[in-house]
């Protein structure tokens, strides 16, 4: 994720640095009752791309975002990113984490869905 805090804009793909991956048990999951079935394929190679400005407050939703995978032909995706930047500055007094959701559909020219829905977080991390 890169924020440009002059613009308050942001842009972020998630698959793009590392695979996605699932990780049941972890978090909440052995306590809930029910339980969603393991994906029938994985979930390596798609990347989600989106694009967002945030508002005063450093919160954000918006629901630009692009599905893509090197070996498959996503026909359609919509779904919605909503974020907050933390309000604990770093030393040049920028945010130093955000925390949010996704909440992502998407089909393939196969017939085939799919739905990534995860919670996020990102601490800052500046590049040389």
């Amino acid at each position: 994720m890169t924020a440009d805090f002059g613009s308050r804009s942001l842009t972020g793909c998630l698959g793009c640095l590392e695979p996605i991956d699932t990780d049941p048990g972890r978090h909440l999951y052995p306590i809930f009752s029910w339980r969603t079935p393991d994906p029938a394929a994985s979930p390596a190679g798609y990347e989600m791309r989106f694009a967002a400005s945030f508002d005063a407050k450093g919160a954000f939703e918006d629901t630009a975002v692009t599905v893509t995978h090197p070996e498959r032909t996503i026909t359609n995706a919509a779904g919605t990113w909503r974020s907050q930047f933390s309000n604990v500055p770093d030393v040049d007094g920028n945010p130093r984490r955000v925390v949010g959701s996704t909440d992502i559909h998407f089909a393939e020219d196969d017939g085939s869905t799919g739905r990534f829905i995860a919670p996020g977080e990102a601490l800052e991390r500046r590049m040389p």
